[in-house]
């Protein structure tokens, strides 16, 4: 079996691309997780409560319960007292 040989500098040449290779995407790969100094979202209750809702169909159908509840009610007359008020006799006077 013949065997050839690469030239050493050719080698050592490979080597170093290889090494500059692999640090170029080392140092990539780490600078992709760095997070900003403030990173941080503030948010008012309302727009939380939006991006919740528009996220979680129970918050949404929660919401729509709430706010049904807490509507003005109006309540309508019953039958039983408006036949009561029919039905009284009125005395002669």
């Amino acid at each position: 079996m013949i065997q050839t040989r690469i030239p050493r500098p050719v080698a050592i040449g490979l080597t170093l691309a290889l090494l500059v290779a692999l640090l170029a995407f080392f140092a990539r790969a780490a600078s992709a997780q760095d997070v900003g100094a403030d990173s941080t979202v503030r948010l008012t209750l309302g727009d939380a409560v939006r991006i919740a809702a528009r996220q979680n169909a129970q918050v949404g159908s929660a919401r729509s319960r709430l706010a049904l509840l807490s509507a003005p009610r109006r309540t309508p007359r019953s039958k039983s007292s408006s036949t009561r008020s029919s039905t009284r006799t009125r005395t002669p006077g």
